[in-house]
């Protein structure tokens, strides 16, 4: 312990990580995706979290579940204050919970695919006395704690501060000092946290857009940590003494998606004709520099429910443009198509050449696209708007529960608009399907409902995702105590710098 001490003594006190684009906001409930996740992990804890594939205890130190799988009882620690002072309570937990269902807000991305919809998984939610809160579902669901175990499912306290505005606060190692937005953010430690004081005093993350200049920035020793790293830059960094990969068990999969209510992909054919039109082995070749692997399965390679597709068509323009002209007689009568994509994202480096790419392959088939490469909030709010006819997407999968991928892509069909239903695609028998899933524990009895759920998807030509890489991550070799969970969120509250 004393060596230990010594050691911690003579580290630094602060890690500067490069990140590739900006938050979307503050509320991890809001900014439901993995570069959110990295950021407010020292910020924010979940009731319960995942350590090695098993849930254990976190704000909750211990859970009970009903025999008929429908009531969860949570046990709440005594010891957790939050930022601004408050205490954690059942009451808390129940205000959290409440601004999530009644707020109705469409930025709930998460909460709403995963607890919402036509039929909600969460009847109510209760306190039964200061430190026990009782979640009340209206069927059992299978990856429940699963699910309160996401990053965006952690407990917050939204009050008003010391400046008057309305704030967010959290129970975390961390708190928010400043946020530059599309510059920096920056987080200090407290010492009144229930998980102790970190090594660290101070962590700033700072948005470096271009992915040369955060490998630059590494290998100057400017920064730290960098996030999302280049496929061509990864070996640079494998011969670099000072330099090491991080890899957790993430994936970056790149989709091309149509908008299921504009034409012609409003019609099965028109969809089916798209597979056709896309030359998936080149097209990661340009994206992952080789790395990326095909993949027509519902799930990632990361999941255990591997469900294939039998939709796997091969490249070919010209059978693209016979079928795109059989529905009208000629392509250009779908006039100028809106291929829509975000210029910096957390998954990717650049996305405008592969988007550049594909439009000329489309239009080989016959169609006439017109590029729109966004910055992030310009590209939300194209989405919310309907303005696009096909989105290039790029986003972190994790080895999370097949449901909770599922009802990423599926299972809102109130139409959000965001990454998590851009589709614009429903179907009451996958929504019945889904929900047979999740209630029940038999992976046998999931995997057939999968399948069912792939059939329907191939019946209704629904198969856009062009492939899978690992998403891996860069620091210098001082940087030590760097951990992951299944998430593929990094710890960064845990780091020593020697």
């Amino acid at each position: 312990q004393e060596e230990n001490k010594a050691w911690l003594a003579g580290s630094r006190k602060y890690l500067t990580v490069a990140v590739p684009c900006d938050l979307v906001d503050l509320d991890p409930a809001v900014s439901a995706n993995s570069l959110s996740s990295q950021v407010l992990s020292p910020v924010f804890d979940t009731l319960v979290k995942i350590e090695d594939g098993t849930i254990i205890p976190n704000l909750a130190k211990s859970w009970t579940r009903s025999a008929d799988g429908k009531v969860w009882t949570f046990n709440l620690r005594s010891e957790v204050y939050f930022h601004n002072g408050t205490k954690l309570s059942a009451q808390i937990v129940v205000n959290w919970v409440r601004r999530l269902i009644l707020g109705k807000d469409r930025r709930f991305a998460f909460f709403r695919a995963n607890f919402d919809g036509e039929r909600p998984v969460l009847s109510e939610v209760k306190s039964l006395d200061e430190q026990t809160v009782q979640f009340v579902l209206n069927y059992p669901c299978a990856d429940f704690l699963e699910l309160m175990a996401a990053p965006t499912m952690a407990v917050t306290v939204y009050a008003q501060g010391s400046d008057g505005n309305k704030n967010i606060y959290g129970s975390g190692p961390f708190t928010i000092v400043e946020w530059r937005k599309g510059q920096r953010l920056t987080l200090r430690s407290t010492s009144r946290c229930w998980r102790g004081k970190s090594a660290l005093d101070e962590i700033v993350f700072m948005v470096i857009a271009d992915p040369q200049s955060r490998v630059r920035e590494l290998e100057r020793g400017n920064v730290d940590v960098i996030l999302t790293l280049p496929a061509d830059k990864i070996e640079k960094v494998k011969k670099n003494k000072d330099l090491q990969l991080i890899k957790p068990p993430t994936l970056t999969k790149l989709s091309l998606i149509p908008n299921c209510t504009h034409r012609p992909f409003n019609d099965v054919r028109g969809r089916l004709a798209l597979g056709f039109a896309i030359p998936r082995k080149t097209v990661l070749q340009l994206f992952f520099g080789g790395r990326g692997q095909v993949c027509h399965t519902l799930f990632s390679p990361l999941s255990w429910a591997q469900v294939p597709s039998k939709l796997q068509p091969e490249y070919s323009a010209v059978k693209a443009k016979r079928m795109f002209s059989r529905m009208y007689g000629n392509g250009s009568e779908f006039g100028k198509l809106t291929l829509l994509y975000c210029r910096n994202t957390y998954a990717a480096a650049d996305l405008g050449p592969t988007a550049e790419f594909l439009a000329s392959c489309l239009n080989s088939a016959g169609l006439n696209i017109e590029l729109y490469g966004a910055a992030t909030e310009e590209y939300r709010r194209s989405l919310s708007s309907n303005l696009y006819d096909l989105c290039l997407l790029t986003e972190e999968v994790a080895a999370c529960d097949p449901s909770l991928e599922a009802n990423r892509m599926l299972a809102d069909p109130g139409g959000v608009h965001d990454e998590y239903n851009i589709y614009n695609y429903s179907s009451q028998r996958i929504l019945r399907l889904l929900e047979a899933a999740r209630s029940t524990e038999n992976r046998q009895e999931r995997l057939d409902c999968y399948k069912a759920v792939r059939a329907k998807l191939d019946n209704d030509g629904m198969e856009f995702c062009i492939g899978w890489t690992d998403l891996v991550h860069a620091c210098r070799k001082n940087v030590h105590g760097l951990d992951y969970d299944r998430w593929g969120v990094i710890h960064f509250e845990n780091a020593v710098i020697r």
